[in-house]
């Protein structure tokens, strides 16, 4: 009867986990689709900013979807990605936040790779957007960081961060078409803790966080 009653307990818990939950250093994602249904000029007028969120999780496919459209590889052969970058020197890295912890996304193997400077951080990465109610109920956060360092230094730093934000800038229009095909929302927020941020990510110098961008189902 014990064991009974521990087996039926067993998947409760795990019907009840949060969206990732990935306890693994590094855990594969589920191959990104290319035909959804929907045409560029149909994601092009349902793009929009979306504010209000439901709580319910987005599953790991919507997931590994928005990851590969935001910053994957859509040509393996030669290893580019889904987004401009200058000199294909691909400067902005993707962070995905949820209630278990906080993952880097590996374009190349399409997985996500846990961050462990977060664990310590008990204040959760939902505090980089305190003044953002909207971001409470969002089941995802997602991190833009660039860094200034994978870009020649014979060129002036200042011309080297306008093209990180032109990558970054391309990257969240791929975001939020991807959203707009698989019925998602987020929206751009540049006002955010950066020192916290850069501690919880311990980034490395010349690199900091651009953008966080919360993700979800619309409210």
């Amino acid at each position: 009867m014990n064991l009974r009653i521990l087996l039926v307990f067993t998947v409760v818990l795990s019907l009840s986990l949060p969206t990732l939950c990935f306890a693994q250093k590094a855990a594969k994602l589920p191959p990104p689709k290319t035909k959804v249904g929907l045409s560029v000029e149909e994601a092009l007028k349902m793009r929009k900013s979306t504010k209000s969120y439901l709580s319910r999780p987005v599953g790991k496919e919507k997931l590994a979807q928005v990851l590969w459209a935001t910053a994957g590889v859509n040509r393996p052969k030669e290893g580019k990605r889904t987004h401009p970058s200058a000199m294909a020197k691909y400067t902005v890295d993707l962070f995905v936040c949820d209630g278990t912890g906080i993952y880097k996304y590996l374009p190349k193997e399409h997985q996500l790779e846990r961050v462990p400077s977060a664990a310590k951080f008990k204040t959760g990465p939902r505090k980089l957007l305190p003044k953002k109610d909207y971001v409470k109920k969002a089941p995802i956060l997602l991190i833009l960081v660039g860094d200034v360092t994978r870009l020649p230094s014979k060129f002036p730093e200042n011309l080297r961060w306008n093209w990180i934000y032109c990558e970054a800038g391309a990257m969240c229009q791929n975001l939020h078409l991807q959203c707009a095909a698989l019925g998602l929302g987020t929206c751009v927020n540049a006002g955010f803790d950066g020192e916290m941020a850069k501690k919880m990510l311990a980034l490395k110098k010349g690199a900091k966080v651009l953008f966080v961008l919360p993700l979800g189902y619309p409210e």
